[in-house]
């Protein structure tokens, strides 16, 4: 480990190790505490989107979306207001149950999210997700 410090601070092999850690990846600590990051000269500023979809696929709460459907067991289309393709995307249950279940999502178009559920048997399944994107 002491090699590894001293090579990381770039001081002699003879000498205490040091590391800088006012900085990391470029952001002070008080950029990092802020949890304000701010876009490179010219880029847009970063968008939330966000959704609380219910078992039947009623919205419970949401931020940009127009629509939700189910068209089958265990498949959600949520249909957002403006071009998604650029966001990242993270889908999580949100209702507690005796099944165990997991979801995934797939980009269908540039404004919809597909949502599939699956139970630990891997067959489709319906279940409550939250669903948060950052663009």
């Amino acid at each position: 480990m002491a090699t590894f410090m001293h090579r990381l601070s770039g001081n002699d092999p003879d000498t205490d190790p040091s590391v800088n850690a006012a900085t990391l990846g470029g952001l002070t600590v008080q950029e990092i505490q802020s949890g304000v990051l701010l876009p490179a000269p010219g880029d847009p500023e970063p968008t939330l989107i966000s959704a609380s979809i219910s078992i039947d696929g009623a919205i419970q709460s949401e931020n940009e979306v127009q629509a939700v459907e189910r068209p089958t067991t265990g498949v959600y289309n949520v249909d957002f207001d403006r071009d998604i393709s650029t966001c990242a995307i993270v889908v999580s249950l949100n209702e507690i149950s005796s099944t165990p279940a997991t979801a995934d999502h797939f980009k269908a178009t540039g404004t919809r999210v597909l949502v599939t559920i699956r139970d630990v048997n891997g067959d489709a399944a319906n279940h409550g997700f939250d669903l948060v994107g950052v663009c």
